[in-house]
């Protein structure tokens, strides 16, 4: 799948998807994430330095992932928490980065939005199914479902993105197809709460969702989807 990315601020946002929106999660840390409870209360979690709070139906692995998409700035880093239920085929991610730069206008905001659909949905080799603009209070973002393959088996991922500031937070479900429970999803989405942001910026008024589109320009590398799903 290839895209067009004109503007630094996309291509940072397309990148950081492209590469993390699915970390490496290990066969057997679902297995053991699985074997917990989760018929209970979901647990509260408010990481140290995300400025927002969410909850997940078992404690959460954590992860950082450090990247350098432009040459000459500095590398950003990622920041992760997922948890998995059912044997590992039901994965719940929640992460969040901070752009190099604050975006300047609603342009803007909605080109750092798009770059993070279409990384989202491009490192998989993915078929986006669902592309609508959200908000969440004031602040911009989107949400989006789509299918992808992994090791011969068909996945169904739906995603909440939400952009404050600089921040981008993502909170992302991926569900063995015959698993896929549409109110897990709204749950875990529907549990997060950001507060305090240091910075904010918000979208006054918003504009329907692009497709994603197949203008030649950048490619993304296809490579096996890491989260082992059993």
């Amino acid at each position: 799948m290839l895209y067009n990315l004109p503007k630094p601020t996309t291509s940072v946002a397309l990148l950081l998807f492209s590469l993390v929106a699915f970390c490496f999660v290990p066969a057997d840390h679902c297995l053991a994430q699985a074997d917990q409870d989760d018929s209970g209360e979901w647990m509260k979690q408010s990481p140290e330095g995300s400025n927002a709070e969410f909850r997940m139906p078992v404690e959460p692995r954590e992860m950082e992932r450090s990247f350098k998409p432009v040459a000459d700035r500095p590398p950003i880093t990622v920041h992760l928490r997922i948890s998995s239920i059912d044997g590992g085929q039901i994965v719940f991610v929640f992460s969040y980065h901070d752009l190099h730069d604050m975006p300047e206008s609603r342009q803007k905001i909605k080109e750092v939005l798009d770059g993070a659909v279409k990384g989202s949905v491009a490192r998989v080799i993915g078929q986006l199914n669902e592309d609508e603009s959200v908000s969440l209070r004031e602040y911009p973002g989107r949400k989006i479902s789509y299918d992808f393959t992994q090791n011969e088996q068909t996945l169904k991922s739906e995603s909440e993105i939400y952009l404050i500031g600089k921040r981008l937070y993502v909170l992302n479900t991926i569900f063995k197809t015959s698993n896929f429970d549409p109110e897990l999803s709204e749950k875990f989405f529907d549990s997060f709460n950001p507060f305090n942001p240091e910075e904010s910026l918000a979208m006054d008024g918003s504009s329907e969702a692009l497709p994603v589109d197949s203008d030649n320009g950048f490619s993304l590398p296809q490579g096996a989807m890491p989260v082992e799903l059993k």
